[in-house]
């Protein structure tokens, strides 16, 4: 009580000291339930407490969400006994019963609620999700008000019936909804869709597994014109020279660049490379998946001269020794997001090393160690969390070599061996209490080394 009245906002106590208040709430900023405590105190805890509980929120793992369960409960009398009985059938293992229903009665809840629809995300795998998309879509079609602040708007369509008329939807969406700013398909790339779409902002082809010559020309006759945010090629192969045509033609406005393993000559890659350099001016994100690693230095440093500012880098465990420490010296002086895959503690060891003037908000790494991952430890220390370089950080320590031994080794010693190999194939450092305890007094938040949440921070 005296602690909240201390600073409760009067004047003749310290309360009129915000910068005091602001500096003591920094110290909860990895306590959330602290944070959230605050939040409630008055208007002037909130305003100081909020900014830190959004600073990162997609590194949050939240639990027992129970959303769904409170949407049903909203239904009305007549929809809670379609959906019990929908139930019953379900527990009684009628297969025929899909979840078309429970869908259906949630899309008519929200309608009915007048609920406003921001984002919008439809994905078909199966010809049942083609059923459940014919629901939904005759409800959208009756219902313009519902959807027509759409800003994010996604199809992903693997399966798709001919009786479900996707294009109607799209059209109707296209002439009714003046807000959308993103979107995406995963379906056959048909140019009309975006001679239709006139108040997109911009595109992002995201792993597109047919780019050949075809393709890029029926991207450069589309009437309206467009901005292509974002090239992320996928692992099949392409036509280097469709996609230099297709840097030439959108590099300008390319922020997110995504470049995998190729069979190409080096000669091939270098002519690419420098295409990326020629065209593309604003790239923020750029990846590398394990590729001739001295081209990729060059192309590095002269991308690092425009907007980069998230940087993935997978390395080739199996490849040549690379020059990890010439990595660390053109990096350019601050990164939102590092992510260095594969690498091995030799090479992150140089690569630390070299890297002391740069800042990383964000920094991810796994790396390969041999039984021994404390060994990596003191050097991570020293180079990252004594110089204060990193405000998160996620460290993967991956063994996936067995080791061999000479001589005999009797059964306990083998079973010895095998057992700390089995402890140490994959130790994440966030599961070291002590060691990331000893993080956070330098401020640095330890997370999990988690694909999905990497792509997640991204994408946030």
């Amino acid at each position: 009580m005296t602690y909240s009245k201390l600073f409760s906002g009067n004047s003749s106590e310290l309360g009129n000291l915000p910068e005091l208040l602001c500096e003591i709430i920094q110290y909860f900023r990895n306590d959330l339930s602290t944070l959230y405590s605050c939040v409630l105190v008055n208007k002037l805890w909130c305003r100081l407490a909020i900014p830190l509980l959004w600073e990162d929120p997609f590194s949050i793992y939240a639990q027992n969400f129970q959303f769904i369960d409170i949407y049903l409960c909203n239904l009305n009398e007549d929809d809670k006994t379609k959906f019990n009985e929908y139930v019953k059938q379900k527990l009684a293992n009628i297969e025929s019963i899909s979840n078309c229903s429970i869908y259906r009665l949630l899309f008519k809840m929200f309608i009915e609620n007048e609920g406003n629809l921001h984002s919008f995300e439809v994905e078909v795998c199966t010809s049942n999700d083609c059923n459940c998309l014919k629901d939904i879509m005759e409800l959208i079609l009756q219902n313009p008000n519902f959807n027509c602040n759409i800003r994010n708007l996604m199809f992903s369509i693997d399966v798709i019936d001919l009786n479900t008329n996707i294009f109607s939807l799209l059209k109707f969406l296209c002439f009714n909804c003046n807000s959308i700013s993103s979107f995406y398909i995963g379906y056959e790339f048909k140019e009309k869709i975006f001679n239709q779409l006139n108040i997109l902002e911009t595109i992002h082809i995201i792993y597109c597994s047919a780019l050949n010559s075809d393709f890029v020309q029926q991207i450069i006759n589309v009437i309206r014109p467009f901005k292509l945010k974002s090239l992320i090629l996928s692992h099949h192969p392409f036509q280097v020279e469709s996609l230099q045509l297709l840097l030439q033609k959108f590099g300008s406005d390319l922020e997110n660049f995504e470049f995998g393993k190729y069979n190409f000559s080096d000669e091939s890659k270098q002519k690419l490379f420098k295409s990326i350099i020629e065209y593309c001016t604003k790239i923020k994100y750029f990846s590398l998946k394990d590729i001739n690693f001295n081209l990729a230095l060059n192309l590095i440093e002269n991308i690092k001269k425009q907007n980069l500012n998230y940087l993935n880098i997978s390395f080739d465990y199996y490849g040549d020794d690379y020059k990890s420490e010439n990595l660390g010296q053109i990096l350019p002086t601050k990164l939102e997001f590092l992510k260095l895959d594969n690498i091995k503690s030799s090479d992150l060891k140089k690569f630390l090393e070299n890297s002391q003037d740069t800042f990383i908000k964000r920094l991810f790494i796994r790396t390969k160690v041999q039984r021994k991952y404390l060994d990596s430890l003191p050097y991570i220390k020293k180079y990252i969390m004594k110089k204060k370089r990193v405000k998160y950080l996620a460290i993967l320590f991956d063994n996936n070599e067995f080791i061999f031994y000479q001589g005999s080794l009797s059964f306990n010693d083998l079973y010895t061996h095998f057992n700390d190999f089995c402890n140490f194939v994959n130790k994440d450092l966030v599961s070291l209490e002590d060691e990331v305890k000893e993080f956070e007094l330098y401020n640095i938040k330890v997370q999990k080394y988690d694909i999905k949440a990497i792509c997640e921070q991204l994408v946030g």
